[in-house]
């Protein structure tokens, strides 16, 4: 699953609910940015969500085991350059 955006973490999470639900083995998920508001982490935890992969887009406020967080850097530096 990918989102480009993650803030309340509703759709998320109840989409790994049903994926759960019907068998899925893992559940791991892409998005953009994470704007989250408060108690979504918690809310991402307690899901079956097994790994959550965002980009440091945002400054991240929580640490989770099941984020892990990619780097944008180059591409942006890329970008600048040409």
């Amino acid at each position: 699953m990918k989102d480009a955006l993650i803030a309340t973490g509703d759709t998320l999470t109840e989409a790994a609910g049903l994926l759960h639900q019907q068998g899925a083995k893992s559940i791991e998920i892409c998005a953009t940015h994470h704007l989250f508001v408060n108690g979504v982490q918690k809310k991402i935890d307690q899901s079956p969500i097994d790994k959550l992969w965002i980009t440091d887009t945002v400054k991240l406020k929580s640490r989770s085991a099941k984020l892990a967080v990619l780097s944008v850097a180059d591409r942006i530096a890329w970008a600048i350059e040409n």
